[in-house]
C-alpha cells in the first residue's frame, strides 16, 4: 500500500519551492509518504469545459493510482483536493483512495504534538485566513483544519477577514476568470486586500495555489503592508525557525 504526495500541476510548474515546503512537513511527520514520477493530472479544468473528457480523465487516473497501489493521497493544491473529493466519486462509485489536503493532514492530533510552532519574535503577530472556494464548495468541505493549526501557532493572534468560511470572497483566479475577465478578477482580489487592512492582520495566508498566485500578482502594484504566503510554506519556515520575510 503506497501513501501517496499529490502536488498538482499549478504547483510542480509554477510554485515547486511550496512544493518542497509541503513535502518536508509531511515526511517529517509520516516518512512513509511517497513521490511517484510523472503522475497525471487530477483533470480539474476539464469538468468546466468537457464532461466526458473528465469522465475519461477520472478513470484514467483511478487506473493510475490502483496501477500504483496508492490506498493514501494527501495532496498540496486545494483544486486538487475539491476535484478528488467531489467529482471522482461521481464518476467511479468504487473509488476508495483516501483523500487528505496537507491541512486536514497536519491538524491530527498526534502531528499537532509534533509540531512545536512558534512565531519569532517577543510580541504577538496578527495573522488572516483566506477561504479558497476549492475548500469551501467542496463536497467535504474544510474549514476548520487550517484554523486549528494556526491558531495553535505560539505568538500568533489569528483574526477574522469580514467575509470568511462560506460566505469568503472568491480571489477570481479560477474557472478562466482572470484569462476572459481580467478586470473582475483584479477587482475581487483588491476586494480580499481591503479586508485583509480592515483586519489590521499583518500576514495574509491561503491554502490555495490558485489564490496565492492571484495575491502575489497585485501585491507589488498594490502596495500590500502585509505579507502573503501560502500555508504549508508559512507552516514550514516556522517549523525550521526561518526569519519571516
Amino acid at each position: 500500500m503506497v501513501k501517496l504526495i499529490y502536488h498538482g500541476c499549478i504547483n510542480l510548474i509554477k510554485l515547486p519551492n511550496l512544493s518542497e515546503a509541503g513535502t518536508e512537513l509531511i515526511k517529517f511527520l509520516e516518512p512513509e509518504y511517497q513521490e511517484l514520477e510523472d503522475p497525471p493530472c487530477c483533470g480539474s479544468l476539464l469538468f468546466h469545459t468537457d464532461e466526458e473528457g473528465a469522465r475519461k480523465n477520472c478513470n484514467e487516473v483511478y487506473d493510475w493510482l490502483k496501477k500504483n497501489n496508492v490506498t493514501e493521497l494527501a495532496t498540496i493544491c486545494a483544486g486538487c483536493y475539491n476535484y478528488f473529493v467531489t467529482f471522482y466519486p461521481q464518476y467511479i462509485p468504487e473509488f476508495d483512495v483516501k483523500i487528505n489536503h496537507i491541512s486536514q493532514f497536519l491538524s491530527k492530533p498526534e502531528y499537532m504534538q509534533k509540531l512545536v510552532l512558534k512565531y519569532p519574535g517577543d510580541e504577538k503577530i496578527k495573522i488572516t485566513y483566506h477561504d479558497p472556494c476549492h475548500m469551501k464548495n467542496a463536497r467535504i468541505p474544510i474549514f476548520e483544519e487550517p484554523r486549528v493549526i494556526l491558531s495553535n501557532i505560539k505568538n500568533v493572534d489569528l483574526v477574522p477577514l469580514e467575509f470568511e468560511r462560506e460566505l469568503s470572497t472568491c480571489c477570481g483566479a479560477g474557472a478562466g476568470v482572470y484569462s476572459s475577465f481580467k478586470e473582475v478578477s483584479n477587482f475581487t482580489t483588491v476586494d480580499i486586500f481591503r479586508q485583509v487592512k480592515k483586519s489590521r492582520a499583518k500576514i495574509l495566508i491561503t491554502p490555495c495555489s490558485f489564490c496565492y498566485v492571484s495575491f502575489k500578482k497585485l501585491e507589488v502594484e498594490k502596495k500590500t503592508r502585509f505579507k502573503i504566503f501560502k500555508f504549508e510554506e508559512f507552516i514550514n519556515k516556522l517549523k525550521k525557525g526561518e526569519v519571516i520575510e
